[in-house]
Formats: C-alpha cells, structure tokens, sequence
C-alpha cells in the first residue's frame, strides 16, 4: 500500500530519540507507508510551518495536507500504523 506524502517525521543527528525511532520509520516505508525525514537542523522552513519544538516528532496528514495527528517522543510502530490506516487516501 503506497500512501501519498502523510509523514513529515522531524529528526535530528544528536536526538537519542531520534535514534531509537529510525528503525520503526524505517520498517514502515518498507511496508509502503510514504514517511519523509525531515532534518530539524537543515529545514527550519518546515519546522516553522509545521510549528516543531521537540524531536523525534512525526506529524500525519491527510493527502489535502490536512494534520491528522502528531506523535512526539518515541511512539511504537503498532501505535502509528492504527492512525495510518485511517488516513484519507
């Protein structure tokens, strides 16, 4: 299942946390859920508009750009996948 553009997930190098939750985003796009990573330090536009204070934090849209819901901090991947499937496709 391809999902449009639906997860911004907000990381950084240094963010332990970040670090924790690269392998269930990662295993995710692997599952054909459409997540980008986001450099918290190289794309302040995004992290502006999207108004991020805290990594890791994945923000889930709807395909008109709509925000669903946002996980911050380290959220397990059964977690995101119930949100995922409910998304508008």
């Amino acid at each position: 299942m391809q999902l449009g553009d639906y997860g911004l997930h907000f990381t950084s190098e240094w963010c332990s946390a970040c670090k924790q939750m690269r392998p269930v985003i990662e295993e995710l796009i692997k599952e054909g859920y459409f997540i980008r990573f986001i450099d918290y330090n190289r794309n302040a536009d995004l992290v502006q508009q999207y108004k991020i204070s805290n990594v890791p934090t994945l923000v889930i849209k709807t395909n008109e750009g709509k925000e669903v819901t946002r996980f911050i901090g380290v959220t397990s991947q059964d977690k995101i996948k119930k949100v995922l499937k409910n998304v508008k496709i």
